[in-house]
């Protein structure tokens, strides 16, 4: 079995949910000896004692054990929405686990007024894909294809919300590290689709740091998702989507990524536990 790299994982929210997968998550043994050195009249004497013990889920486990109760419940997807559907629907699952190639990009300090607790702010930002481009009419008209932006912290605890005109997902991220509301908007949309650098260089623009691109795997929740963004490619300006994501964990895809399940199969009981308990978040 492959090692995996957690890159980050959002511990509180992984307790949040293993708390409610207690009846499936895998549980193992650890073993402890003990031992007593004596003297008798017969000579030395060692008593040996042996415990077994069941031990609490590790994270990898809770993580696979998230996986796995996603997928059986058809909640978890496996690819990024490239558009938003009718009715304002962004997807059909809450969770997308996907492998992309990303970019790690750090808001200082200077950046975070909203957020004074924090020293930095990681956002991971990953292109389109580029298969998922459709031809358009105008230059404003949007093609398909979505920008995926991870932060390394839940800004906010709200369901779902899609495009808010003037607010790119990109808007919104920097709107919470500002101290200004998620929904706030700025004249031209600097960080939307009125202006045609990358996410990334916009963010630099404003004093971040980027590091190299990388291939990571992630597990997420879909928060916001709009048709404001707009950059350059292949020597042409592109209107697209963004979505904000926010990341159960992030491993490096190049190191080693899970594997589906990690063999573990589902009770009957199970199944209709995670039924039930989907219903009622619903």
């Amino acid at each position: 079995m492959d090692l995996v790299e957690y890159l980050f994982v959002d511990q509180k929210r992984l307790e949040m949910y293993a708390e409610q997968m207690l009846d499936i998550l895998p549980r193992g043994t650890s073993t402890t000896i003990s031992g007593t050195v004596g003297l008798s009249s017969t000579g030395p004497s060692l008593n040996l004692e042996r415990k077994v013990a069941e031990r609490a889920p590790s994270v990898h486990e809770k993580i696979v054990g998230l996986r796995q109760m996603l997928t059986e419940s058809g909640n978890l997807g496996t690819k990024r929405p490239p558009r938003l559907l009718e009715r304002g629907r962004a997807l059909e699952t809450p969770f997308i686990l996907e492998t992309t190639i990303a970019r790690k990009v750090i808001l200082p300090r200077s950046l975070l007024s909203g957020l004074p607790s924090l020293n930095e702010l990681a956002v991971w930002v990953a292109d389109p894909d580029p298969t998922d481009f459709t031809t358009v009419n105008e230059s404003w008209d949007c093609s398909e294809g979505t920008f995926l932006l991870l932060t390394e912290l839940h800004l906010d605890d709200v369901k779902f919300h899609t495009t808010y005109s003037g607010c790119s997902a990109l808007q919104a991220v920097v709107n919470v590290a500002t101290g200004k509301p998620f929904l706030s908007t700025a004249e031209y949309e600097p960080l939307g689709r009125w202006n045609k650098a990358h996410p990334v260089e916009k963010l630099v623009d404003l004093g971040a740091h980027a590091g190299d691109s990388r291939r990571i795997e992630t597990l997420y929740r879909v928060r916001y998702m709009t048709d404001e963004q707009c950059y350059v490619v292949d020597g042409g300006e592109r209107r697209v989507y963004d979505l904000l994501g926010y990341p159960v964990y992030i491993a490096d895809a190049g190191f080693g990524v899970l594997q589906a399940n990690h063999g573990l199969q589902p009770t009957a009981a199970a199944m209709n536990w995670i039924r039930r308990w989907w219903r009622r978040r619903g």
